[in-house]
């Protein structure tokens, strides 16, 4: 599965998380690859995450509403959150019926 699975941050916690974590969540969203998000400074990158950030905060599948440390999948083109459980549900039923973002 090329789609990575990470816990749900709230917006407003995006500055309180480390580095590392800002890191994988950067990569996750194609913000930058695994070998320059070491050269991006920790302003950067949570300026450049709360900025592709979802406003909603729901599940684009179940439109339920993401809770703190809840898994999600996100897509790496437009940057939807779908828990991860609606993931594989949502994958077998519409993937192969179109391109998701």
């Amino acid at each position: 599965d090329r789609i990575q699975e990470e816990d749900y941050v709230l917006p407003t916690d995006i500055e309180c998380c480390s580095l590392d974590r800002l890191r994988r969540m950067a990569v996750c969203r194609n913000i930058c690859n695994e070998l320059n998000v070491q050269q991006l400074p920790r302003e950067k990158l949570v300026s450049e995450l709360s900025h592709v950030r979802r406003v909603e905060h729901t599940c684009c599948v179940c439109l339920g509403v993401f809770e703190r440390g809840d898994k999600i999948k996100v897509m790496p083109s437009c940057h939807h959150e779908i828990h991860s459980k609606c993931f594989g549900d949502w994958a077998n039923t519409f993937a192969t019926k179109g391109k998701w973002g």
